[in-house]
């Protein structure tokens, strides 16, 4: 019992070793409270992320159900164009995404020197790929009926001349 007593002694609140054992305690505290604070906030981040994609997939299958829905009711044959219509809504989200970045970097110095972005260059890419998938689906939903392209109808009034 004499040791055990002796050790209490030992590290009691007037003794230097105790003070060095306090203040070790104290930072290793600082030091998790920091960690913990930097894990919930990385936990608070991933967990909003998450929650921001859940919402755009259920926005996303949302708006790929509106188009096959109206691509449906046009008489298309849906299973043949699914994945034009996938690749037409996630065009439709990436193009939202970079209209938020800036397009135009101006030089640090001479404010009238200017240079286009690395996100105006993606824009102008994928705008031209949804344009064209848009004519792809529109070509789908529209009917026999219409007229041909003035091209076409004088290439075959003036090719069957010759």
């Amino acid at each position: 019992m004499n040791g055990g007593k002796n050790i209490r002694q030992h590290f009691e609140k007037d003794t230097p070793h105790q003070e060095i054992f306090d203040k070790a305690k104290r930072d290793c505290g600082k030091f998790l409270i920091f960690a913990e604070s930097e894990k919930m906030r990385f936990s608070k981040t991933k967990l909003a992320k998450n929650i921001r994609t859940l919402k755009m997939k259920r926005k996303d299958s949302q708006r790929k159900e509106k188009i096959l829905e109206y691509l449906k009711t046009n008489g298309c044959d849906i299973g043949f164009i699914e994945q034009a219509v996938d690749e037409f809504v996630f065009l439709e989200n990436r193009l939202t995404e970079l209209r938020k970045l800036p397009f135009i970097q101006f030089h640090p110095k001479n404010k009238k020197l200017q240079k286009a972005t690395p996100a105006s260059k993606q824009y102008k890419e994928l705008l031209q790929q949804y344009t064209n998938l848009l004519k792809v689906l529109s070509k789908f939903i529209s009917n026999d009926e219409q007229q041909e392209s003035p091209l076409r109808e004088w290439v075959e009034k003036y090719a069957n001349k010759e």
